[in-house]
């Protein structure tokens, strides 16, 4: 019985995990919206403003480690193709005594100078792992985002002490989904 026990435990025990996300393959969006008002004031001037916001989140995260097991890496590159059909990559630093990347890489937030890792539905990845510029790992995945549920805020109204808040609506509907706890 010991043996088997002890079989068992070194069968598990060298297993090598894959590289890839910390937070597994599968994803999901919700797309939140709701109505916020907000008064603002500066040096005597005034203004309202009423917002709809929307946003689409990523669940269960939208920045993420690259991890591994037992991987003598100090880098790690994710080639991708992106929403717009662009091959794209990116790289992070590999921190082989922790066993993951060392910043989290971005998977959904579109900026100007920015693209998102994944989008809506099958993302095929391709994560290359490499020691001083040599590679030691090379593994295929694909991640998952599918449509997840719709949510609706409760309405809020806001007062400032910056009338940028009345001119424009993205810092306002920031604060608003995260005051809100993301609609939840």
């Amino acid at each position: 019985m010991k043996a088997i026990v002890l079989g068992l435990f070194l069968a598990v025990s060298t297993q090598s995990w894959g590289l890839g996300l910390a937070s597994g393959n599968h994803f999901e969006t919700i797309s939140m919206e709701g109505r916020v008002i907000v008064h603002c004031s500066e040096n005597n001037q005034r203004d309202t403003a009423y917002y709809n916001c929307g946003a689409v989140a990523l669940s269960p995260v939208e920045f993420d480690y690259i991890v591994s097991s037992e991987l003598n890496a100090d880098k790690v590159t994710v080639n991708y193709t992106d929403s717009r059909g662009k091959n794209r990559s990116k790289s992070v630093n590999f921190d082989a005594n922790k066993q993951r990347s060392t910043k989290r890489v971005n998977l959904w937030i579109g900026t100007l100078l920015q693209r998102p890792l994944l989008h809506s539905g099958d993302n095929q990845l391709e994560f290359v792992a490499t020691k001083n510029g040599q590679v030691v790992r090379r593994e295929n995945t694909t991640v998952s985002v599918v449509r997840g549920e719709d949510r609706q805020c409760t309405s809020r109204t806001y007062f400032s002490r910056s009338l940028q808040d009345c001119r424009n609506s993205s810092f306002i509907c920031q604060k608003y989904f995260q005051d809100e706890n993301y609609c939840d």
